[in-house]
């Protein structure tokens, strides 16, 4: 994949788009595509595939230019992403939140275990009773092991850490119901 970046807006082209109708990259993919344009302010983007096929994004405005052995194009206009916004609570008030319900969060960055090894079994189970200063699972920062432990006796009602997976400070990792 080659990557072009232009400092120059005036560069948008206002032509419509080309797209073979056989072609491997799906709308979505060029949706994809004009995400990260947008997510790191290029004003181009230029993608070769093995088979010769060629995309190009521009601008503001997608042009995607699809070259390959001889085949006719159809033009179509591609819809640019929208953000929708949430839509408000019916009632008009904020949704009710379950106060026997305390979330445990992550403490600091870094990578989220379940289990002390791979072979080990997961330290809790959804529906299973911890008491307080349980360990809940590992955070692995830097090369450190930090164990989480349970704030509250109670039941775990949700686990949403992945296995594996980066984890974010603050980020919700348990759903622990007290009582």
């Amino acid at each position: 994949m080659t990557t072009k970046r232009t400092s120059d807006s005036s560069t948008a082209d206002t032509h419509s788009e080309s797209v073979r109708s056989e072609s491997t990259l799906t709308l979505e993919t060029i949706r994809s595509l004009a995400q990260v344009m947008k997510d790191f302010e290029l004003s181009e983007l230029e993608l070769t595939q093995p088979s010769g096929e060629r995309l190009r994004l521009s601008g503001r405005r997608i042009e995607a230019v699809m070259t390959a052995p001889p085949v006719q194009a159809a033009s179509v206009a591609a819809p640019t992403p929208v953000a929708v916004p949430a839509a408000p609570p019916v009632s008009g008030k904020p949704p009710a939140v379950d106060k026997s319900v305390t979330v445990i969060t992550a403490p600091l960055v870094g990578t989220f275990y379940q289990s002390a090894s791979p072979e080990s079994p997961a330290f809790v189970e959804v529906g299973q009773r911890v008491k307080k200063g349980q360990t809940l699972c590992i955070i692995e920062a830097m090369k450190l092991m930090n164990e989480l432990e349970s704030e509250v006796d109670g039941v775990v009602t949700a686990i949403l850490g992945e296995n594996g997976r980066p984890v974010e400070f603050g980020e919700a990792l348990f759903h622990i119901k007290t009582g």
